[in-house]
């Protein structure tokens, strides 16, 4: 098995990170898991979605 590298996508919106998340798929990257909401102190909203790539 070869190195992997990993990467957290962070986004404020569905759109953003699906747009993101496709654009990485298409240059070899793989979703690791499911996504994260997170919503922080300020009430912000943020999308997390951990990639993976050999």
């Amino acid at each position: 098995m070869g190195h992997e590298k990993y990467k957290i996508v962070e986004k404020q919106s569905g759109f953003s990170l699906e747009r993101e998340v496709n654009k990485m798929i298409k240059e070899g990257w793989k979703p690791q898991g499911g996504l994260q909401i997170v919503r922080d102190n300020y009430d912000i909203e943020k999308i997390y979605q951990a990639m993976v790539k050999e």
